[in-house]
């Protein structure tokens, strides 16, 4: 194992599987020296957009503790347009980092699983949406062309209290699936609880879904914006031989911002509606789906687990 090892601190660039926890703290180690401070995270993988922010997070929290400078790339397949560039975090996002990152960086580790890093365990198990919301606040800076596109949004389609739905339907997994009526029966009865509801907002990646809704009417204008939405059991994010996948990415942040702008969301299990909760920790929620035990990830399951202490069960 010392063998092995060795060789790894030869080539910080790569974290080997085999290594076990307590070597990969090492590993951590080793890179925060080489690097002068700076915590530099090439994330590659297939996850989805708002899943790769999650581990962005956890990247955070570790480097708050130790008083370390992160530096994340992204470069998922997913999101990646070359003609945009080879980071899809850099499109979205203005990164906080001082002047000496470009000059301390000497290995940019590339991961492909978030057990990879070998993180303190505590990293996962205090994460909040509380703290979390402090974390994006201070780490994922929107650029200003995104935040603008939400502001004409909101200001040409919101009127008076909002209503927000997200409904996400392929390739879910970790929840039960719920039907399209459960979805609409729920909007009704938060619309009679509510009358100065003034709009409903429907996120979704289903084309079904939002053709439903506007079919069966709801009582109050319906706003959406201008997707690319599935019509097969595909998920829009993993078709990467559909659709520009810079486009895919900045819709779906666009749809969280967009969500945490609502008086109220209904939503089944996503992480894109989860985040709207952390883009705005004071929302609230009805969860129409929870996600299985061993399924139930961060943000939803901090969000499940507040529902829980708050005695509704739902909210």
């Amino acid at each position: 194992m010392l063998r092995r090892l060795r060789n790894v601190v030869r080539d910080p660039e790569t974290v080997p599987r085999y290594l076990n926890n307590k070597c990969k703290l090492l590993h951590l180690r080793y890179r925060e020296r080489h690097n002068r401070g700076v915590f530099s995270i090439d994330i590659h993988c297939r996850n989805g957009f708002f899943a790769q922010l999650t581990w962005c997070l956890y990247i955070f929290a570790y480097c708050d503790e130790r008083s370390l400078i992160p530096h994340v790339v992204l470069t998922s397949p997913n999101y990646v347009n070359p003609l945009v560039g080879p980071d899809w975090f850099q499109y979205f996002f203005e990164q906080y980092e001082p002047d000496c990152v470009a000059e301390n960086v000497v290995t940019t580790v590339r991961i492909r699983r978030l057990q990879d890093l070998g993180l303190p365990t505590r990293c996962f198990a205090d994460m909040t949406i509380e703290r979390a919301a402090r974390l994006a606040q201070k780490y994922l800076a929107v650029r200003p062309e995104i935040a603008e596109t939400v502001d004409v949004f909101t200001g040409d389609h919101f009127a008076g209290r909002v209503l927000g739905v997200h409904y996400r339907g392929t390739d879910k997994t970790e929840a039960p699936r719920v039907s399209y009526e459960q979805a609409t029966s729920a909007v009704r009865a938060h619309l009679e609880r509510d009358p100065d509801v003034g709009c409903l907002f429907v996120a979704t990646d289903e084309a079904a879904f939002l053709d439903h809704v506007k079919a069966e009417g709801v009582g109050v204008p319906i706003c959406c914006c201008d997707d690319l939405r599935s019509s097969s059991a595909m998920a829009i994010h993993k078709a990467t031989f559909a659709g520009d996948p810079y486009r895919k990415g900045r819709e779906a942040l666009v749809n969280a911002l967009l969500l945490a702008r609502c008086d109220h969301v209904i939503r089944t299990t996503s992480a894109l509606s989860a985040w709207a909760s952390i883009f705005n920790p004071q929302l609230p929620v009805t969860l129409l789906n929870e996600p299985y035990k061993e399924r139930c990830w961060f943000p939803d399951r901090a969000i499940v687990e507040r529902a829980r202490q708050s005695g509704a069960p739902h909210r």
